[in-house]
């Protein structure tokens, strides 16, 4: 009821006293081998990212 009255009434996004979750994205979650492994592997580091980033000249 509440996402309808927002959707068609215009009403408020969150109910009274509500509030958004706060999200910490310092801790990322650990993945099992084969899910990483299909995702092409560990993430990169700082380095990696920055030589991938950097604007070539």
């Amino acid at each position: 009821e509440h996402i309808r009255r927002y959707m068609e009434e215009g009403g408020p996004p969150l109910q009274p006293g509500d509030q958004l979750r706060k999200v910490n994205h310092d801790k990322l979650p650990e993945f099992p081998p084969e899910v990483v492994e299909a995702a092409g592997g560990p993430a990169l580091t700082e380095a990696e990212l920055l030589q991938w980033t950097r604007p070539q000249q």
